[in-house]
């Protein structure tokens, strides 16, 4: 019953997205291209619960142009089998204006079928800014992932919609889309490289953006 839920929830996001782009009216976007560097270190602090401690470096973000370094602290904790609640902070410091902190709490549900790995994720997100700014977001993602035999590059794909909440409601900030590979050597080592497309909308000039994302995470716990 989940894996079909799962699957059909996936398959219902990537149509969404579809239909959402197709109804905007014609405007001007942006162009940007921009690269993302993330390393991880992964490692258990209790029975249930999983600490993940990154440092990273963007070109730029959804939040802001310019080039920014961050620090970011998760803690997940395990429900059961399918299910984990999380908690992240993130501080992130900017070239161009001021530095910007942001807090998340996270659902995330996941579970393998076969050699496929189907994830949801949603995120109730607040950035640390000055009040009559988009501050408070949403953010549903759809992902999966395929173990292919006797082969060390997996394929990857996810699909995630942002959404703005405002004190006159909820809208439609943004879709981002994400394909990539991962590729671990070694046991606890696994990198990754994806290219994601982001696209804002219900602005009359929104960010376009193609971005070139690497990754790398050591798991303390399988090394």
């Amino acid at each position: 019953m989940l894996h079909r839920l799962l699957c059909a929830a996936f398959l219902a996001a990537f149509l969404v997205a579809r239909g959402s782009a197709q109804a905007q009216e014609v405007v001007t976007p942006v162009r940007y291209t921009q690269l993302w560097l993330d390393a991880e270190v992964k490692g258990k602090v209790a029975k249930r619960t999983t600490a993940i401690g990154g440092l990273g470096y963007r070109t730029g973000d959804e939040f802001g142009s310019g080039r920014q370094t961050y620090l970011n602290g998760d803690l997940r904790y395990k429900v059961n089998k399918y299910l984990d609640l999380g908690f992240e902070q993130r501080a992130v410091f900017r070239s161009i204006g001021p530095n910007r902190h942001r807090t998340g709490l996270m659902l995330l549900v996941g579970e393998r079928f076969g050699r496929t790995t189907v994830e949801y994720r949603l995120n109730y997100q607040h950035v640390w800014r000055p009040q009559g700014t988009r501050r408070d977001f949403i953010r549903n993602k759809f992902g999966a992932e395929y173990d292919i035999p006797k082969f060390q590059f997996d394929p990857t794909a996810s699909v995630e919609f942002f959404t703005v909440l405002r004190d006159t409601g909820a809208e439609a900030d943004a879709v981002r889309y994400k394909v990539g590979s991962t590729w671990s050597p070694a046991k606890g080592h696994r990198f990754a490289f994806a290219l994601v497309h982001d696209r804002e909308q219900n602005r009359r000039r929104p960010d376009y953006r193609w971005i070139f994302a690497f990754g790398y995470r050591l798991d303390l716990g399988k090394v």
